[in-house]
């Protein structure tokens, strides 16, 4: 009688494995977005890349959990994300709820305060 060993599944040898970094740095990030380094810091300096940059001299790093809301999100734009990060009801769906949706589109027209003629 023949006993079939599955191998899908993986087992891992270490006792204690290690948890997820907290930091990524650029480099990481960009190689997970398929994209150059540099171009990755244009559009820091440019303000295209919504997460938050943490500055440790030289060095630039950016929160693990913000950058993976961020693209579980699809890489919404600044304002959007910005929405999502300050709305728990954004951050548990993973997208923007229509009351955020509202806000951002308000702010990215200058607010609503013009006046038609």
């Amino acid at each position: 009688m023949k006993t079939e060993i599955d191998d899908t599944e993986e087992i891992s040898t270490d006792p204690f494995p290690r948890p997820e970094r907290a930091l990524l740095t650029l480099a990481e990030i960009a190689n997970r977005l398929a994209i150059s380094e540099k171009h990755l810091r244009n559009m820091i300096e440019s303000g295209r890349f919504p997460c938050d940059i943490l500055r440790f001299g030289r060095s630039v790093r950016v929160l693990t959990r913000e950058f993976s809301l961020w693209v579980s999100c699809s890489c919404p734009e600044k304002s959007e994300f910005s929405a999502i990060k300050s709305c728990a009801e954004c951050r548990a769906s993973f997208e923007i709820c229509k009351k955020c949706r509202a806000a951002a589109m308000v702010a990215a027209c200058g607010g609503g305060d013009e006046q038609a003629d």
